[in-house]
């Protein structure tokens, strides 16, 4: 039910659910230790705010209008009327700014 890899710079543990539901985003957080930022994929309806990151060549429609708490975007082509925080996906300083 559990996996652990271990070397001399770090180690990670890993808990299989085996069916069990996904364990809500807070319960995750509350095991990690204090830090100044975390990124997190996935959790995607949580009320967290966010950071889309869009590439046209996907073929994928923007998440941005319709997922609530979306604060920035790092994409190619914004998306028309889009007034927020935006870089493009290879200019990294803004990206970081973002």
């Amino acid at each position: 039910r559990q996996v652990l890899v271990a070397s001399a710079q770090r180690w990670a543990l890993m808990s299989e659910l085996r069916g069990a539901p996904e364990p809500p985003l807070a319960e995750l957080l509350a095991k990690l230790e204090k830090v100044d930022l975390v990124l997190v994929e996935g959790f995607k309806r949580d009320a967290h705010p966010k950071v889309e990151i869009h590439r046209v060549a996907n073929g994928k429609p923007f998440l941005h209008p319709d997922l609530v708490g979306i604060r920035g975007l790092i994409c190619d082509a914004p998306p028309a009327g889009w007034t927020g925080p935006l870089a493009h996906p290879d200019d990294i300083p803004a990206v970081i700014e973002v």
